[in-house]
């Protein structure tokens, strides 16, 4: 089972490009952070992961309109491709109350450190897994999933997508 949708799009290379962001350490956590403002958007990488396809490009495109976004690395580094055998236990090991959950606790903190009030999110993939659980979150005022996988997601981890 693959986690993305059928037909969509697989890895978008974008090596050539610079990022305008830089990326900070909280405790373990590695952010990619750009742009100001007191209206944050806090981004959800898809499988592919923190340094791939186009999402520092997109989160520097948000930036320019005039946001703060932080762009959290859930994986540590790690990514994997939806025709990987070990997708699932690779997603497995990133359930949101014991895993996720301590990394948006530190982007949150993070992100009011630079001046963000109001918040947003939005996730591409696995990422949209996150944003459910964020918009449960009074803070955020938007969500938004891009190429969703989110209720695969919320399948292999046994949780109930309703509830959140």
């Amino acid at each position: 089972m693959a986690c993305c949708p059928e037909n969509g799009y697989g890895f978008l290379d974008n090596s050539e490009y610079k990022c305008k962001g830089k990326v900070e350490k909280v405790d373990d956590l590695e952010i990619y952070v750009v742009g100001s403002g007191d209206k944050c958007i806090v981004w959800n990488y898809d499988i592919f992961g923190f340094t791939a396809g186009r999402t520092r490009q997109i989160c520097d495109l948000l930036a320019d309109r005039g946001y703060l976004v932080v762009l959290p690395d859930y994986f540590r580094g790690g990514h994997i491709t939806p025709t990987d055998p070990g997708l699932m236990d690779f997603i497995k090991t990133y359930p949101y109350q014991s895993v996720v959950l301590p990394d948006v606790e530190r982007t949150l903190s993070f992100a009011k450190e630079r001046g963000a009030v109001v918040f947003g999110t939005a996730g591409t993939c696995w990422g949209s897994y996150p944003v459910v659980h964020l918009c449960s979150r009074p803070e955020f005022k938007a969500g938004i999933s891009l190429h969703p996988s989110h209720s695969r997601m919320f399948g292999v981890l046994n949780e109930s997508e309703e509830d959140t």
